[in-house]
This record gives C-alpha cells, sequence and structure tokens, in this order.
C-alpha cells in the first residue's frame, strides 16, 4: 500500500514537471512578441495612415505586447488595373524573400484595394484586417477567407439631408464623381435611394476630365446644390482631390458639400468625418482578437460609426447659414478666434503677471501694516519714555519751587522787619521836610516803592492761596512804574515809552506789574550793554480784549538754542555779573496766571521783542 503511494506521487510529480515546460514553452499569446506587417496606401506618411500606426503601438503597449513592427507601401489605387497582375507577381516573390526568415502574425492595410484575390497572392497564409474598407467589401472579405475590416458606415443620406435642411427651397441636387471605385460606390448608393427625395430632381456629372467637369458644371441652374463624391482622379489626369474640390466651388459658386471631412475649407461647405482614432482604436482591439485566436476567420467585421460633420464657417456665412440650425455633432472649422481665443497666451501672460504683482503689492501691503503696528508701538513706546522724562523733569522743577518757597519765605521774614523799619523812618522823614521840597517827593515815591515790596513779601509768604487780587487800571500803574524805572535807565539808551490805552483794568496788582516792567526793561538795557533804543509800548486790542505791552530793544539778540530755555528758573546767561535767571521765570508765571500769554520775537544781532497779552477784566 505504501509503495502503492509513493508510485503515485513520483507519477504525479512528472506529470507537473511536464505540463511546466509545455506551458514554458507555449506562453500564452499576449504575452509574447508578436509581428505585424501594415500596408499602407498612397504613402506611409499619410495623415490616416500615420493615426492608424500610432492608435496600433498605443494598445498593444498598453497591453504590454511585444511587437515588431514592419510597414511596406503598395499604393494600388495609382496603378493601372491592366499592370495589376504583373507588377504583384512581382512583389509576391519579394516579399516572399523579404519575410522568409519572420513569421507575420498579422497582416493590416489601409488600402482596401486588395480585399480578395490580390491581397492573397502576395500572402496566401496570414491573417488580414483591412482598417478601413467599404460596407460593398464585405463579400469579398468572406471571400478572401481569414480577414477582417472595420467598415466604413457612412451613409450618403446624411449628407443629402443636411443640404435639404440648410437649403429647403433648392430643387436640384448635382452628384460629381469619378471613375475611382469608391466614388463610383457612393454614387451609386445616392441613385438607389433618390427615389426617396421626389421633390428633387437629382443630375449626375461622372468624369475625370478637367475641362468636360467644368462645362458640365457652368450648365447647372442657380437652384442647386453640389455633393461631390469624387475621391482620386485618374491616373491619366493631372488634378487632385483637393483641387477637385476648389475647381466645382470656383465655376459654380454654388453651395457644395463631401464625403470627405478633408476637402472641408476649400470650397465645400459641410463633409462627413472618417476619423483614424475610431478606426485605429477599432482595428487594434481586432488585432488583439485575431492574434489571440490565430485566425481572422471568427473575428466579424465592425461598422465604425461615423457621428461628426465638417462645416466651414467662411461657407456658412457665405451661403448665409446659421450655426443653431446645424445639427448637434456639427464641429464648424475656420471660425475666427474671439479675443480671448486669439490673444489666449498673451491674456494668460497678463493673468500671470497681475496676480504676480498683486502677490506682491500684497505683500508690501502686510509689511507696510505691519511696519505701521511696529512704528505705532514704537511711538508709544517713545511718548512713555517721553512722558517719563516730562514727569521727572516737573518733579524736579516741583523740588526746585518748594525749595525756592522755603528760601522766599526765609528772606520774607527778614526783609518784611527791614522794610518796616525803612518804611518808619521815611515817614518819620516826611514830618519833618516840608511838603514843597523835592526831598519830600522822594520820600514819598520810596515809601510807596516799600508799600509794594511789602505787599509782593506778604504774596509770597503766603504763596498766592488765599490772595484775591482786584481789577486794577492798568495806565495809572505802568505811568508809575515807567516813572520809577526811568531813573535807572543809563542816559546812553535812547528810552521811548507809549501808553495808548484808557480805563482797561487788569487783574494785577501795582507790584506785579512793576516786577514785569522792571525784569523785562533791565534785561533790555543789559542786552545792549547800555548802548541803544528801549522802546516799551502799550495798546488795546479791543477785538480780542486784551492789553498788549511790547517791550523791544536793539541789543544782540537771543542764541536760538537759547529762545526755548529762557523762561526755565535759574537759566541765565549773565551768571558772571550776577544774573540768577528768576527774572523772566516771575514774568512768565505771572502772565500764566491770569491766562495771559508772552511770546517773544527774536533776530540775532537786530533785538529783540517780548510781547505780552493780558487779558482785560470784566
Amino acid at each position: 500500500m505504501i509503495r502503492t503511494d509513493w508510485v503515485s506521487l513520483i507519477v504525479l510529480g512528472s506529470c507537473l514537471c511536464l505540463s511546466s515546460t509545455a506551458l514554458a514553452k507555449n506562453p500564452h499569446p499576449l504575452k509574447r512578441k508578436v509581428s505585424i506587417l501594415y500596408i499602407s496606401n498612397f504613402s506611409s506618411q499619410y495623415y490616416w495612415n500615420n493615426i492608424i500606426k500610432k492608435q496600433i503601438m498605443k494598445h498593444f503597449d498598453s497591453l504590454e505586447i511585444p511587437l515588431d513592427f514592419y510597414e511596406e507601401v503598395l499604393d494600388v489605387r495609382r496603378k493601372d488595373p491592366r499592370s495589376r497582375d504583373a507588377i504583384f507577381s512581382i512583389l509576391k516573390k519579394l516579399y516572399k524573400e523579404k519575410y522568409r526568415n519572420i513569421k507575420i502574425d498579422l497582416i493590416i492595410s489601409s488600402d482596401d484595394s486588395i480585399v480578395g484575390s490580390l491581397g492573397r497572392k502576395l500572402f496566401p497564409d496570414v491573417p488580414f484586417l483591412f482598417c478601413y474598407a467599404r460596407n460593398d467589401l464585405k463579400k469579398n472579405l468572406i471571400d478572401m477567407g481569414n480577414a477582417s475590416a472595420t467598415i466604413d458606415h457612412r451613409n450618403p443620406e446624411t449628407i443629402i439631408d443636411i443640404g435639404i435642411k440648410l437649403h429647403p427651397n433648392i430643387k436640384h441636387i448635382c452628384i460629381v464623381s469619378d471613375y475611382s471605385e469608391v466614388s463610383i460606390f457612393f454614387s451609386n448608393q445616392i441613385q438607389n435611394i433618390e427615389k426617396f427625395y421626389p421633390q428633387r430632381k437629382f443630375v449626375y456629372i461622372r468624369t475625370d476630365n478637367i475641362n468636360e467637369l467644368v462645362d458640365k458644371l457652368r450648365q447647372l441652374d442657380n437652384n442647386t446644390f453640389i455633393i461631390d463624391t469624387s475621391y482620386y482622379s485618374s491616373p491619366f489626369e493631372e488634378f487632385s482631390h483637393r483641387k477637385t474640390k476648389s475647381i466645382v466651388f470656383e465655376t459654380t459658386q454654388l453651395p457644395v458639400y463631401s464625403l470627405w471631412s478633408n476637402p472641408v475649407g476649400n470650397g465645400v461647405v459641410a463633409g462627413m468625418d472618417l476619423d483614424p482614432f475610431k478606426h485605429g482604436s477599432t482595428a487594434a482591439r481586432l488585432a488583439v482578437q485575431i492574434i489571440q485566436q490565430g485566425s481572422a476567420d471568427n473575428v466579424p467585421p465592425v461598422f465604425v460609426p461615423e457621428e461628426r460633420v465638417y462645416f466651414d464657417y467662411e461657407m456658412l456665412t457665405l451661403f448665409s447659414i446659421p450655426e443653431d440650425i446645424l445639427p448637434p455633432t456639427a464641429v464648424v472649422i475656420n471660425k475666427p478666434l474671439s479675443f480671448f481665443e486669439k490673444y489666449r497666451a498673451t491674456l494668460a501672460l497678463i493673468f500671470v503677471v497681475v496676480v504676480f504683482f498683486s502677490i506682491i503689492i500684497t505683500m508690501l501691503i502686510v509689511a507696510l501694516r505691519q511696519k505701521k503696528r511696529e512704528k505705532k508701538v514704537l511711538t508709544m513706546e517713545i511718548d512713555v519714555k517721553n512722558k517719563e522724562a516730562e514727569a521727572r523733569e516737573k518733579l524736579q522743577q516741583a523740588k526746585k519751587m518748594e525749595a525756592l518757597g522755603t528760601f522766599s519765605l526765609g528772606i520774607a521774614h527778614d526783609l518784611n522787619g527791614v522794610l518796616g523799619s525803612i518804611s518808619t523812618c521815611s515817614r518819620l522823614a516826611q514830618q519833618e521836610i516840608s511838603s514843597e521840597s523835592r526831598a519830600y517827593e522822594d520820600l514819598h515815591q520810596i515809601d510807596i516803592s516799600i508799600q509794594r515790596a511789602i505787599d509782593l513779601i506778604r504774596k509770597i509768604s503766603k504763596k498766592g492761596n488765599i490772595y484775591t487780587k482786584a481789577p486794577l487800571p492798568l495806565k495809572k500803574a505802568m505811568d508809575e512804574s515807567m516813572h520809577v524805572l526811568n531813573s535807572q535807565i543809563p542816559k546812553t539808551v535812547e528810552f521811548n515809552y507809549e501808553n495808548n490805552i484808557g480805563d482797561a483794568k487788569v487783574l494785577l496788582d501795582p507790584g506785579e506789574i512793576h516786577q514785569i516792567v522792571q525784569n523785562l526793561c533791565v534785561n533790555a538795557v543789559q542786552a545792549m550793554d547800555g548802548h541803544g533804543r528801549l522802546s516799551v509800548c502799550v495798546h488795546e486790542d479791543c477785538k480780542l480784549k486784551e492789553i498788549v505791552i511790547s517791550v523791544t530793544d536793539t541789543g544782540k539778540g537771543i542764541p536760538g538754542d537759547h529762545v526755548e530755555r529762557i523762561f526755565d528758573p535759574y537759566f541765565t546767561t549773565k551768571k558772571d555779573k550776577g544774573g540768577k535767571g528768576l527774572g523772566l521765570f516771575i514774568v512768565h508765571n505771572i502772565i500764566d496766571s491770569i491766562s495771559g500769554k508772552i511770546t517773544v520775537k527774536n533776530s540775532m544781532n537786530a533785538g529783540t521783542c517780548f510781547q505780552l497779552y493780558i487779558p482785560i477784566a470784566e
């Protein structure tokens, strides 16, 4: 029993090995290298041939089928039928020798002229696949054997219906053809279906002679449209397929239609599309099936539907045919490009440039806003620091003022006693002399000045907190101050005083007025070094309700960097002459206390003018 099992296993293993060997020698047809011979009509570079070849190679490449591709050009349509047999006998010997050691798996031909016995003479045992064959050649394919094809399914009835739709009032239809097989085939088809158009009269012109064609075209009625079925001229005439189309239109100036799309754009209104892409892709699929089966007998021909019809925009315009009545599958060529289509590249470039600069501008705006934010933050920081510095400066100023106040209180206390004694002595002296004497007047002025000094000391002592001012007539107070000041001005200084105010009153006391005049005039005299002109002018500005006091000198002026500091306490340029830096500070404080204003007009080496604006008291 065990021995039998071992024998069975050995036999089974041997069978598997033999099966593997057999499979290795006979791989799947789609995985082995195949050889295809392509036979071109007209030229290997003909547009139709190029598209067909590309579609086949593309399909085989997508299936990863290794392919050896060979090509021959027969161009049977150009050959005289009487010499074809002799030529094919020579070609048969040539191809037999040329492909002796090459196993051709399939012949693909774009020339349906060799359907039947002609093709079999060249390659008796090889499967044929015709990439385009007329519908009337199906019987020839069957008789040929081992052959298949993509069948042209175009129907002339389609182009007739289009012509009637676009020209409903036309009564005649002319069919132009030559003696080529395909042209005769389509002309015969139209003859078979003309009975379905009883309201139209069909006229047929068949010729290979240009002059004859032109003569017959000139005889056509204007109420006619033409269907040109000619495909290729006779070898004995010198007019080409495309040239024929031009002759038909140029001779008649009538609407011309074609069963092909390639003449469209050369005097043809519309033509049916024979699409090489559809035929090529269909042929590629059929080729794989034929190679798989090793024969074309069980691969039936396939009809390739043609749906598109090409129209020439220039012809549509010439015959006033609107595009909206064209069939849905219509393709209009030679249509003028729209502005966007015409300048697409330029517009695209402009768009890219605009987008680029928009991005740059956006980035710049963002950066600018960021800079503004940073600047704002920096400004705030600077403002904070400035305010801190200002606060420190005010604190320093407050400390100075506090020290000054304390110092002033001490001095005021001492001076009060001294001035009181002087005042008592002055009054006693007045009692001892005659009121008519000059000395009596001087003692009286001394007593007035002492009283002003006592009032001033009293204000300093009380710090002005409880001192209430009463409106004072300014004219009299100014005159008295000028009278006292006049004796202090050197004779070498020209002094001019002008007081043009009436009864205007201000909230100042005589002592403050004297301080203002005293400090400004003494400073002016010092600025002129005792030589020059000092002018004091007092006038009333009724519009602003202010008294304006102007003190002008012809001195050296104030240096530019000192102007902003002249009202600071203890700031002086005359320390060597005993200056304390308090005169202008006191003047500024007095004017500021009554909401007045003081300005300085300064010219180096030309003098200085102080102007005081004192509000008039109600």
